[in-house]
């Protein structure tokens, strides 16, 4: 967040040049349900990039996250766009824990 506006921050260009932030979960469904309907849950996603990168990149920036999900067949879901934080509220150890 810069002047009070966030900006998109792509992982994939300098300072960072980090692979994307996708990955694959195994496929889901709903027991007793047909594949049609969808399907509410948590999903949980660990970024490790090693040693303090992000928290040397962002320091006390505020931050969000916005995820899509798109299935085998492409399709895709809404944007989730995730409360704004900073590294230190979400970091292990810290004293918000």
């Amino acid at each position: 967040k810069r002047d009070g506006v966030f900006e998109v921050f792509d992982f994939r260009s300098p300072p960072f040049c980090a692979t994307p932030l996708s990955g694959r979960f195994p496929p889901l469904k709903k027991e007793g349900f047909g594949n049609n309907k969808p399907l509410e849950g948590v999903i949980e996603y660990t970024y490790s990039p090693g040693g303090d990168r992000l928290l040397n990149l962002f320091r006390n920036d505020t931050l969000r996250i916005a995820v899509q999900v798109r299935d085998r067949a492409l399709h895709e879901s809404n944007v989730l766009v995730s409360n704004p934080f900073t590294l230190k509220d979400i970091t292990r150890g810290s004293n918000t824990e």
